[in-house]
């Protein structure tokens, strides 16, 4: 199953986004040991190239690419858009025929300007028109979507609250998310929100906000048009609490970096206006005395004073869980679109190492094999004379020479072909 680009959530259907979420979770095993990275560094070459074009700073995502690229073998050339041919007024068209006629495989892109999407339309009509190879990935879409985002939190999610998540609907136990905060700019909590988001599965919604903190009309008419259930707050997030009982409380700050009239004033305002923020919307210590035991929070990061460092320590605090999915769903994510055809458990096995039994004149020896060192089975499963049940011989993808295995070793070795070995083959 292959994604073509990531530009909206909707872009990854929930039957591809398990599938992602599947991948993302064999990836997390093989990025426990040294085998297992070993195995995922050669998904890519030093071929597979991917430009990074930021205009909005973002350390995480920036670092996420960096990270799962290096980490699957490929090369990343990370660029900020002030220091790009774009700041000079070159059209999106033409940067698309520079990637293209360099042989970069992806564009990630992150813009925090208004003309985001259309800045991104552009690429994609220039690529369509042209039948080029490269794929795009949206980074972050001025105050429309983050993708990316919504791939890691809906993740984090599911590993929190698999059976509400998959099965509330059908058990009369949905899902239930709180989103608060800046929920008029925060793209994080539009793309969840967004079609193909969070609802997708049935949860039910709450969000609270300060009062002239609303939620965008286009994303209140698509959820009212799919009939998602929803409930839109301006109190005080210990009320919210306490109204939704929430399994998730997914907070945002306050996105000063995307609004126009708040570039021109002077810190001490903005930090004014935080304390503020944070007093409504913030988690205290009484929102954390009245909160459910089950409850677990969530925050995109950097977070500011509506997130206190003390909650760190708090039990239901799950945003550290939710940050470190980042590299496993980006890894996901481009070997879905650029290696659809890898398959994460062959990879994990052909490292896995197995004890081979060979017989020469000598006598027999063991040695160790690699399973990835190994290209065919034997078919045999009785009836030549040899031996009773099924043959365990392999063959040696290096020298060509058969061997033995055990019974054990032999079952876990799956995706090879399959022949009569010497002793087995009829005659």
């Amino acid at each position: 199953m292959a994604i073509k680009d990531l530009i909206y959530g909707s872009d990854v259907d929930m039957v591809a986004e398990q599938e992602l979420f599947r991948k993302a979770s064999e990836i997390k095993t093989l990025l426990e040991t040294e085998r297992g990275r070993k195995a995922l560094s050669g998904i890519f070459t030093k071929d597979d190239k991917f430009l990074e074009l930021f205009l909005g700073e973002s350390t995480r995502t920036d670092l996420t690419f960096t990270n799962a690229v290096e980490e699957l073998g490929g090369r990343l050339h990370p660029r900020l858009w002030k220091f790009s041919s774009m700041a000079k007024g070159e059209p999106m068209s033409s940067l698309t025929h520079f990637c293209e006629g360099v042989r970069y495989q992806g564009l990630i892109m992150r813009h925090d300007g208004e003309e985001a999407e259309a800045l991104m339309r552009e690429a994609l009509a220039t690529r369509n028109k042209k039948n080029y190879q490269i794929r795009f990935i949206n980074a972050g879409m001025g105050n429309k979507e983050h993708p990316l985002q919504k791939l890691k939190d809906t993740f984090t999610i599911q590993e929190l609250f698999s059976n509400e998540l998959l099965h509330g609907p059908q058990t009369n136990n949905p899902l239930r998310i709180l989103f608060c905060g800046d929920v008029a700019y925060s793209r994080t909590i539009h793309s969840l929100l967004a079609v193909g988001g969070i609802a997708q599965y049935g949860a039910k919604i709450w969000m609270t906000s300060p009062e002239d903190n609303q939620l965008p009309d286009s994303i209140r008419q698509a959820l009212l048009k799919h009939r998602v259930e929803f409930s839109e707050l301006h109190v005080p997030l210990k009320d919210a609490i306490e109204s939704a009982q929430p399994h998730i409380l997914y907070l945002s700050r306050f996105q000063f970096n995307l609004r126009k009239e708040w570039g021109g004033r002077s810190q001490e305002e903005k930090n004014k206006y935080e304390a503020w923020y944070a007093n409504m919307v913030g988690v205290t210590q009484e929102v954390l005395n009245i909160a459910p035991p089950f409850m677990k929070i969530l925050h995109p990061l950097p977070q500011g004073p509506e997130l206190p460092k003390r909650v760190e320590d708090n039990s239901r605090a799950a945003y550290n869980q939710q940050q470190g999915n980042g590299v496993p769903i980006a890894m996901a994510l481009l070997i879905m679109m650029f290696a659809p055809n890898t398959d994460l458990h062959l990879l994990h096995q052909d490292k896995h190492v197995v004890t081979v039994h060979a017989r020469t004149d000598g006598g027999t020896f063991s040695m160790p094999s690699e399973i990835g060192n190994i290209s065919r089975l034997c078919i045999c499963q009785g009836g030549c004379g040899n031996h009773t049940g099924q043959c365990t011989a392999v063959e040696s993808k290096i020298s060509g020479t058969w061997g033995f295995v055990s019974e054990n070793d032999f079952q876990s070795i799956t995706g090879k072909g399959k022949v009569f070995c010497p002793q087995c083959r009829p005659h």
